[in-house]
């Protein structure tokens, strides 16, 4: 096959898919989301500007991610962003099962990052104090602290 025929079919197809994806509808913004203190983005400059329900081409964002209240509140903070991941975990999940069922990795590295922020809002919370000793080779930890049998009390 020629190479500019194949380029002129590439051409066509791309023409087509940016046609569909400019006709396609666009998920709408629930109007019910908070409304809180400027982020400080200009409406006019957002990538959502086209339907957003408090779009004013003259102000500024009315939404915003996190309020005043977590500052200074790392355990505050981390269940915001597990509340967050769950959301995104549940939509993912959803699309999984549309998708035929299979495994998504994407999904999987979501699910990763909650259990992460799981276990850093558990080390938020714990107050002990911990000891960790690591020691390669043979007869390291019995030459620090001696031998020791099975059954032996020390």
């Amino acid at each position: 096959m020629d190479v500019d025929k194949v380029k002129d079919i590439r051409k066509k197809h791309e023409d087509e898919e940016a046609k569909q994806r400019a006709l396609a509808p666009k998920p709408k913004i629930d109007k019910n989301l908070s409304v809180i203190e400027s982020i400080k983005v200009r409406c006019v400059d957002c990538f959502i500007k086209d339907r957003c329900p408090h779009f004013d081409a003259k102000t500024e964002c009315k939404f915003k991610t996190f309020d005043k209240s977590v500052e200074g509140n790392a355990k505050e903070a981390v269940h915001r962003l597990l509340v967050l991941q769950i959301d995104r975990i549940n939509r993912m999940s959803l699309i999984e099962k549309f998708e035929g069922g299979y495994a998504d990795s994407t999904l999987s590295r979501e699910m990763d990052r909650f259990f992460n922020l799981l276990k850093a809002l558990k080390d938020l919370g714990d107050t002990r104090d911990t000891l960790e000793i690591k020691a390669k080779g043979e007869g390291v930890i019995s030459r620090i602290f001696g031998k020791f049998q099975e059954g032996e009390q020390k």
